[in-house]
This record gives C-alpha cells, structure tokens and sequence, in this order.
C-alpha cells in the first residue's frame, strides 16, 4: 500500500500519493486506499487507471502524483470562483484588445474585437468550474519516459459534496 504525504500551503490541506507504476503492475494503484470516503477512493482509483490506460505506458514506468484536496470551505471555494473570473476578463481583454488592432476597414476591428473577446470570456466560463464549499478536487499528473518522447498528463477533477456523502 502506498503512503500518503501530507501537503498544506496554509489554506488548503490535502493529501499526495506518489505512485512508481513499474510495466505490467498497474495494479497498485486498485491496492492504493486515496481516501476512507469510499466514493472519492473510487472516484480517484478509476481516473487513475484511465489516465495509466490513456498514456499508452507499454513496457515503460509510469510515474504518477495524485493529489486530494480536504473538502474546500466556503472562503476558499468564493476565491477560486473570484480567480475563475479574472482569469475570463482577463483574457476576454486580451483578445479584444489583439483583434481591435486588425486592420480592418470602417471600424469593423473595433466590432470584431468586442465580439472575439466576449466569446472568449464565455467559453473561458463555461469551462472552468464553479466551486462550492465541501468541493474535493482530486488532481492527477502522469509522466512517462521513451517511446516517441517525454509524455505528461495532468487532469483535475472537481468533486462536489452530493456525489460523494
């Protein structure tokens, strides 16, 4: 069984297992015990062994971190959600302000600006998630080595507090 390092920056708390799956042991990660909540264990046990699947490991070591995160307070979840939109304005202005600088004839760069950069704002939006107190986010990152190259993968999941009490 794998042992977890605890990790804190003093607002968020949470948990790293680091993984070493050698070629053909995958099976540590069913062995490992994430969480005592049986939902965010299977949770995190099945994103796991699709990430293992998606990088296509062969006979090649897979070096996996998985991190989760103590359920976020409602302080916490309202400043992820402040970042969520700043990152959203943020670049909505970028590319508003990148397009409106086209040489475009009749002031039509101006339009084609504000409409680029609302679109970016909105799937910015609709793409990130909205956090709420109670939220877990379970975080992956694999690594293999060879093959055509380095490959990495990092995937966070956000996992509200209904689906898992």
């Amino acid at each position: 069984m794998q042992k977890a390092i605890p990790i804190t920056n003093g607002k968020i708390n949470g948990k790293l297992f680091p993984l070493v799956i050698e070629a053909g042991k995958h099976d540590i990660i069913h062995k490992t015990l994430f969480s005592t909540n049986k939902k965010i264990n299977r949770i995190a046990t099945e994103n796991a062994q699709q990430l293992y699947r998606d990088m296509l490991a062969g006979g090649r070591q897979c070096r996996m971190n998985i991190v989760i995160l103590e359920p976020l307070t409602a302080e916490k979840a309202d400043d992820l959600n402040h970042k969520r939109y700043q990152v959203a304005f943020g670049a909505g202005s970028a590319v508003t302000g990148a397009v409106s600088k086209a040489p475009l004839p009749f002031g039509a760069n101006f339009v084609a600006g504000v409409g680029a950069g609302a679109l970016t704002k909105k799937v910015i939006l609709n793409n990130l998630p909205r956090s709420h107190a109670g939220d877990v986010h379970i975080t992956l990152d694999a690594f293999i080595s060879g093959g055509i190259g380095p490959q990495r993968t990092t995937k966070t999941i956000s996992v509200q507090r209904t689906e898992y009490e």
